[in-house]
């Protein structure tokens, strides 16, 4: 499960030995800048795009552009707020070619599909391993109806756990600002899921376990096999309580998703692209 509780963790690795490994090509400076912002990076890409595809793209191209434009780097703001602005700058960028997506459709969809049920059975630990990712999806979903800046300032600050003020400076907004959009963005959230989700009122029409054969027939989830048994660990009704009284909280219900991390050969990859081209791609005046 996601936790983000040391996503503060800039502040353990020296950014000065970072910089002069990575402005001297070492591949040290490259494996320790990953190794340490990988995941943080390819989750805030997730979360904004929905895609895991886009996320992996958007994670290579943050590191190579940091890799490429290392020199032009002057330390007018920390070396993790620079990596993040190039990451947002590219989730913009994409962002902008896709349709907008808003609850009113989101609501429609659910409301048209969540009355189906399911004719199939399931174990225990198959029903847990399916409710889990249309959680997960539905979660994405709504993500995806906030405006660009409340879905950044919501990822940022709410999953990724930073501070305000890095917050703002990744946004390039005061931290007024950012406080705004984060109350913005939960307020859309939460008045979504008070509206719509069982978890948050029983007398909602939208249940899971409602959802299942609908999202099996859609393909956007997949069904339990030899490679997943750990994700489905059973949970116990205990723990369901504990968990559905915890959602009631409307932040702590993201603070349970999965943790996504890229392809374990992204990192080789974006080594690969940096050294064939020898670090020499000319940069903008401004990145």
């Amino acid at each position: 499960m996601a936790n983000y509780n040391n996503s503060n963790s800039n502040e353990s690795i020296d950014e000065k030995v970072v910089i002069y490994s990575l402005k001297n090509r070492q591949e040290d400076g490259i494996n320790l800048l990953y190794s340490t912002y990988g995941i943080k990076i390819y989750n805030l890409a997730y979360r904004m795009t929905g895609i895991h595809e886009d996320a992996e793209v958007i994670t290579q191209e943050t590191f190579i552009r940091v890799c490429q434009h290392i020199d032009q780097f002057r330390g007018d703001s920390q070396l993790f707020t620079w990596i993040y602005t190039i990451a947002k700058n590219l989730c913009c960028q994409l962002l902008k070619k896709q349709k907008v997506n808003n609850f009113a459709a989101l609501e429609f969809l659910l409301h048209s599909n969540c009355d189906q049920g399911t004719t199939e059975t399931f174990s225990d630990r198959e029903k847990q391993f399916l409710l889990n990712q249309i959680k997960e999806g539905c979660f994405t979903g709504l993500l995806r109806c906030l405006s660009f800046y409340q879905r950044m300032a919501f990822i940022l600050y709410v999953i990724l756990n930073l501070p305000v003020k890095d917050v703002a400076n990744i946004l390039e907004k005061s931290e007024g600002a950012v406080k705004v959009l984060v109350h913005r963005a939960r307020h859309n959230l939460k008045g979504f899921l008070c509206r719509n989700c069982s978890l948050y009122d029983l007398n909602n029409d939208c249940r899971c376990e409602n959802l299942m054969s609908f999202s099996l027939d859609k393909g956007w989830i997949k069904r339990l096999d030899g490679n997943h048994v750990e994700e489905a660990s059973f949970i116990t009704p205990q723990a369901i309580g504990v968990e559905i009284e915890g959602i009631r909280k409307v932040t702590e219900l993201y603070k349970t998703l999965i943790d996504h991390a890229p392809p374990d050969d992204l990192v080789k990859r974006i080594q690969d692209v940096i050294q064939h081209e020898e670090w020499a791609i000319p940069s903008p005046k401004k990145v």
